[in-house]
């Protein structure tokens, strides 16, 4: 991973792919800061506001992951189902039960 940096650190998507690593290493806040590290360089970057929202999600952060769930979606409609799916479950485990309700009606929708 440090050699892909090393030779090109701005080539779009990199720090998502090596984040993405992290992820399913269980090095969650690696992952974090390889999908801040992207959005630094692409600020709308989609799948990285997605990715940094899951790995939110999976470290228990639910206020931060709601946040980013709902930048991916501004950015990428196409993640509005996946997005709203996990912001709903984040909502419910911080007793936001309206709000929960909201997001997975949008899931349904």
């Amino acid at each position: 991973m440090n050699k892909a940096k090393s030779i090109s650190p701005k080539l779009q998507n990199l720090h998502v792919d090596i984040g993405t690593v992290y992820l399913k290493r269980g090095e969650v806040e690696e992952a974090i800061k390889a999908f801040e590290k992207e959005l630094s360089y692409y600020p709308e970057n989609s799948l990285a506001y997605y990715n940094l929202a899951y790995a939110h999600f999976n470290n228990g952060d639910y206020q931060t992951a709601i946040a980013n769930f709902q930048k991916a979606k501004k950015y990428d409609k196409q993640l509005s189902y996946k997005s709203n799916y996990f912001a709903g479950i984040s909502n419910f485990r911080l007793s936001q039960y309206e709000e929960s309700k909201a997001n997975f009606e949008e899931v349904l929708t």
